[in-house]
């Protein structure tokens, strides 16, 4: 499934949206940042919650804990002074991890299982707007936990 995420997605006081291909929102966040803990939640096009995202107040290096309708999902952890190099570390709950490989500054990048299977591209080759870029969620994968994985790199990013 292709998705549309906009860059205003983590902009401070603002909300982002992301649409599906055909140009339907499918979810829309509320964050907050920089305040002692970054939290962002994440709704469905209803307006439920169906997901967030937070830090820790004190924590290194800082770390972003999702979680999906109220159940613990993932963490991801950049490395310190490693977002230039994508040295980030994602663990699911189940303790698979994730690899990032790619430039996330250009949002250029894939997400990729243990076993190299790749889970999701992101890309601003197919999107036309010039405020976001496009993700491509292999068949079979958990797109919300996908999109919360890449809402909290984004998150990551804008901390460094």
């Amino acid at each position: 499934m292709r998705y549309q995420m906009t860059q205003r997605l983590l902009a401070i006081g603002d909300k982002g949206v992301i649409y599906d291909e055909f140009g339907n929102l499918i979810y829309q966040n509320e964050g907050r940042f920089f305040n002692l803990t970054d939290k962002v939640k994440m709704l469905d096009g209803l307006g439920n919650v169906v997901a967030t995202l937070h830090s820790r107040l004190i924590e290194f290096p800082k770390s972003f804990y999702i979680e999906i309708e109220g159940q613990a999902a993932a963490k991801v952890t950049p490395k310190p002074l490693a977002l230039l190099r994508a040295a980030i570390d994602i663990v699911l709950v189940s303790g698979e991890r994730w690899k990032l490989s790619g430039t996330l500054r250009n949002h250029s990048f894939t997400l990729e299982d243990g076993q190299g299977q790749t889970i999701a591209t992101a890309s601003r080759d197919w999107i036309t707007i010039t405020d976001g870029y496009g993700i491509e969620i292999a068949e079979g994968q958990d797109d919300l936990l996908v999109l919360m994985v890449i809402v909290a790199l984004e998150t990551a990013l804008g901390a460094d």
